[in-house]
């Protein structure tokens, strides 16, 4: 504490270090984008149920598509894509060009496509049409269809979107 007089005049000199500040800042943004990297999934799923139709016998027929892209900036190679149908949908008959492996089991049918390698930007669209009898009443729930490959030393899982479908 000082006292100015009339006509007196003093310097004030405040110095502040941002070191600290800065490298806090620093360091806390090199988390968000190792965080960011490192959750981040390298390929978009979508799954749509479209054209469905029932026929006088009361077999609902629908066609379900599943849409794949690479959102990376490499090649990404060895993808699965894995998709479950519930026990009250048949088998399905029809594919689009791919044909998947086909596995039977006591929780329904499995559908599985294997990409050999998938470029940037590339987009890969799956599909397929199931039937089932009319014997769902209220909601059928299609489980999510899952996109299986690596990144480095980790193991990536990938999933789609819930549908349900009202009677």
């Amino acid at each position: 504490q000082f006292k100015l007089e009339p006509g007196e005049i003093r310097t004030i000199v405040i110095e502040t270090d941002y070191r600290l500040a800065t490298i806090i800042t620093l360091i806390i943004l090199l988390i968000i984008a190792f965080l960011y990297y490192w959750l981040k999934t390298d390929i978009s799923i979508s799954k749509k149920v479209m054209n469905i139709v029932t026929d006088k016998n009361g077999v609902t027929n629908m066609k379900i598509v599943i849409n794949i892209k690479n959102k990376g900036l490499g090649t990404i190679r060895n993808v699965k894509v894995m998709d479950r149908l519930p026990m009250v949908i048949n088998s399905p008959d029809s594919f689009g060009t791919a044909h998947p492996k086909i596995i039977k089991g006591e929780g329904g049918t499995k559908l599985i496509w294997e990409i050999l390698a998938l470029s940037k930007k590339e987009e890969r669209i799956f599909s397929y049409t199931a039937s089932y009898r009319l014997s769902v009443i209220g909601q059928l729930n299609m489980p999510r269809t899952l996109v299986r490959y690596r990144r480095g030393f980790r193991s990536m899982i990938v999933r789609s979107n819930p549908i349900k479908l009202f009677h």
